[in-house]
């Protein structure tokens, strides 16, 4: 498969003083080609040269604003093999293009910008600037990071600057990156005052949600100051540059792309369904409610669970959910100790009860949960297994899991009276 789509000369006559005229000879150049470099402050050896590059894989694409981006990754290079293209043709490539591509870019001129090594594409800087979709391929593999790896930068109050302490971070530019386990810290950072902090430990990171698909505002509805996140993924670029009151900037910071980078934590918890009960029948045509506890152990307080927040499913994803019954009138959620947790199979059980332990004990209405849950459907017999999912009152999400056997329906016997 090719597509192949001519970059738009817009001033192309006055390339050559914008440092953008074409090299003696293009030269056909990988992405480790053109952001490997030995210079202290990340500067291509290519910088202000027209070349070819070659054999990227979309990873990321910015379609709108005015100057749309496409970001490409050479996934034979474990470092300095990720980079910004900026499409100035009005989105003749970043419309062109999709995550998944792998496209060579001809005449594309590499420049320093704003001090993330960029390869522009289009308008006077590129005018002869050409793409070509030579196929497809699986997107490379992000890079496994610490906070320590994208390091925040510094203030310095005497010369109003923030400022990376160095460098080190450069082969990382531009390449897909993840980083495991982190907190989000302080909001309201950078240039933009749109970055946030990622803690690991007691290092920071920056990151921010500028090209993320699915933010629909500064941040991703899952940032937000104490959020905990099991990891987050975006492009690695740097920033250098000056705002309006003066503040000088220069530091790194992780691009998200859609909410599929921005993973927050589930812990999990116990759950069990009637309490004391082993294995857990389910009579489809009671009238009653389905006791189940989520339970404290000597690490989990279930104080901290939002009690509101909890919804009853079934693990398969079959059907919708139910919130526990929380009258008056009728029962409502208590902490109470009722069981002992089962270390095993989702599946197991045993008919223990309480350890002196406080737990959460809830109540939910049978009826809502066979008709939410599909359950008439499952043959008499089956095991299904449910989930109980909610947040901690800091935001942090849990999930907990047990199972309950479907009982045959009752058989109504009718009595026939002859006269």
């Amino acid at each position: 498969m090719k597509r192949s789509w001519l970059g738009v000369a817009i001033i192309g006559l006055i390339t050559a003083a914008w440092g953008g005229a074409a090299s003696a000879q293009s030269l056909d150049l990988s992405i480790h080609d053109v952001q490997f470099t030995a210079d202290p402050g990340g500067v291509s050896p290519y910088n202000g040269q027209t070349h070819n590059v070659l054999g990227g894989i979309v990873t990321h694409v910015k379609p709108w604003g005015s100057k749309p981006r496409v970001y490409i990754q050479d996934p034979l290079a474990p470092a300095w093999g990720g980079i910004l293209v900026k499409d100035w043709t009005a989105g003749g490539l970043a419309q062109n293009v999709a995550v998944g591509d792998r496209i060579d870019l001809s005449e594309v001129l590499v420049e320093e910008a704003s001090g993330t090594t960029t390869l522009q594409f289009g308008g006077f800087l590129a005018p002869n600037a050409t793409f070509t979709v030579m196929g497809t391929a699986p997107v490379p593999d992000a890079l496994v990071l610490t906070s320590a790896d994208l390091a925040a930068p510094v203030y310095d109050p005497i010369n109003d600057t923030w400022f990376v302490a160095n460098y080190d971070s450069e082969p990382y530019e531009g390449m897909l990156a993840t980083l495991p386990g982190v907190d989000v810290g302080t909001l309201g950072l950078g240039k933009a005052e749109d970055n946030y902090e990622l803690l690991q430990g007691g290092d920071a990171a920056w990151a921010a949600d500028f090209m993320n698909w699915d933010a629909g505002g500064p941040y991703h509805p899952n940032i937000y100051a104490g959020a905990r996140l099991a990891g987050i993924t975006g492009v690695v670029e740097q920033y250098v540059g000056t705002d309006d009151a003066g503040t000088q900037w220069d530091y790194y910071q992780l691009f998200t792309r859609s909410t599929d980078d921005i993973v927050p934590l589930v812990i999990s918890l116990s759950l069990d369904v009637k309490p004391g009960a082993c294995p857990n029948p389910l009579n489809r045509i009671g009238r009653g409610v389905l006791p189940a506890a989520l339970l404290g152990t000597d690490d989990f307080d279930v104080a901290t669970i939002d009690v509101s927040s909890v919804l009853l499913a079934r693990a398969d994803g079959i059907g919708g959910s139910v919130a526990p019954h929380e009258g008056p009138p009728g029962p409502h959620s208590v902490f109470q100790d009722v069981a002992t947790p089962f270390d095993g199979d989702p599946c197991g059980c045993h008919n223990l009860e309480g350890d002196g332990i406080v737990d959460l004990a809830m109540k939910f209405r049978t009826r809502q949960v066979v008709t939410a849950l599909l359950l008439n459907d499952v043959p008499a017999g089956d095991t299904v297994e449910l989930v109980v999912t909610g947040t901690l009152l800091d935001g942090t999400a849990f999930e907990a899991h047990d199972c309950v056997t479907i009982v045959p329906r009752q058989t109504k016997i009718r009595w026939a009276v002859r006269r």
